[in-house]
This record gives structure tokens, C-alpha cells and sequence, in this order.
């Protein structure tokens, strides 16, 4: 069993929509991998967008009980891999926790753009970005 973690900034798009479709992925292909996620600028405890709600739940994943957390080499911990939303991203965790810097890779997609505040479309081709690149990163795992 894998444990891998999503970072983006504020934790309520992005990562949250990576968690739980990975986890629902997961669940699906009874594979027992899971997925954590965090935000570099998250304020604690804040929920996920409703649009992102939406768009995850179109992926069968259910985060409506999110709530924000900020990165903290506790969660990085016994991480198989940390998957950064952006290369700005990547390279701030890099030198923030550069213990971990050979586990932090970007999304197996590329840079996945910030939905924050837009359309539930384009929360939707955000969220479809995030499905392939958690169905690349499962078949990846051992």
C-alpha cells in the first residue's frame, strides 16, 4: 500500500480534486494505495469549494467533508511520491522540504491550472486533467 500526496496551494481545488479521485480510483481497482493533500499558502480547515465538489463527484469521488490543511514534513512522511500542481509548486516544496526533493514530481499531466473562483466547466476540464493523471500515477504503483 502506497501512500501519495497531492500539493497545490490553497488545498480546496485542486489537490482535494486529486485526493479523492485518486482515492475513489483506488477503491475502485481494490488496489489499497491512498492519497493525502495539502496546500503551500492553506489557511487550516477550510472547506472545498463547492465547484470543486461538483466536479470531483462527476469522477465518483465524495470530498465534501474536506477541509484544508497546510503542508508539514508530517504528512510527506512515508510518502511513495508528492505530486506538485505547478513547477512553481514543485520547486517551493523542493526548497522548503528538500529532504523529500527526490519523491516531489509535477502531475504526470504537466502544470494543472487553478480553477479558484471559475466556471464549474472549467472546474470540469481541471478535474478531467486530474482523473488521467491519477489513473497514470496508480497504474504506475507497485
Amino acid at each position: 500500500m502506497s501512500k501519495i500526496v497531492f500539493v497545490c496551494s490553497g488545498n480546496t481545488c485542486r489537490s482535494p480534486m486529486a485526493e479523492g479521485i485518486f482515492n475513489a480510483l483506488s477503491k475502485q481497482k481494490g488496489a489499497g494505495h491512498f492519497a493525502l493533500s495539502c496546500g503551500l499558502s492553506a489557511l487550516p480547515r477550510m472547506p472545498a469549494s463547492p465547484n470543486a465538489v461538483a466536479a470531483a463527484a462527476e469522477y465518483g469521488a465524495d470530498i465534501s467533508g474536506h477541509l484544508s490543511r497546510p503542508v508539514t514534513p508530517a504528512l510527506l512522511l512515508g510518502a511513495e511520491a508528492v505530486y506538485c500542481m505547478t513547477t512553481a509548486h514543485l520547486e517551493r516544496l523542493k526548497a522548503l522540504f528538500g529532504e523529500y526533493a527526490d519523491i516531489i514530481r509535477l502531475m504526470p499531466c504537466g502544470e494543472v491550472p487553478d480553477p479558484y473562483g471559475g466556471s464549474l466547466a472549467r472546474y470540469m476540464e481541471t478535474a478531467g486533467l486530474i482523473y488521467g493523471a491519477a489513473a497514470e500515477i496508480l497504474r504506475s504503483l507497485p
